[in-house]
């Protein structure tokens, strides 16, 4: 396998380039209901369900430190109900995300899931 080196990287269709730095290191779509199932991801090469509305997500190449950044995004299951979800960093690592969905009555699960990761991997 080769590497390539890059500071910036542009689209064949974009005018405009981006910082590699700005590039996810990771990100994944899923879904808790049922049996929980990844719908796309980069960098994740597995889900645990850890309980409801709980998943742990294991990433393929570990990032440098756990001083990344994400951001997540999900969608509620009735419009009776606001659905808040998100990493929580007490229980991640380097190489484990744990991702949790509620609700302010408690943990929920949700049929999609999405969290992007940025920072530098080892």
């Amino acid at each position: 396998m080769s590497t390539i080196k890059v500071d910036s990287i542009q689209a064949t269709d974009e005018t405009a380039s981006r910082a590699v730095s700005g590039v996810a290191a990771a990100w994944c779509s899923f879904d808790t209901t049922g049996t929980v199932a990844t719908i796309g991801s980069f960098n994740v090469s597995s889900l645990s369900d850890v309980a409801t509305g709980q998943t742990a997500l294991n990433l393929s190449s570990a990032f440098a430190a756990v001083d990344y950044a994400s951001s997540a995004d999900n969608k509620a299951q009735s419009t009776a109900a606001t659905y808040r979800g998100g990493l929580n960093y007490e229980g991640c690592t380097t190489s484990l995300l744990n991702y949790r969905c509620g609700t302010s009555s408690g943990y929920v699960d949700s049929n999609y899931n999405a969290i992007t990761v940025h920072g530098d991997l080892a």
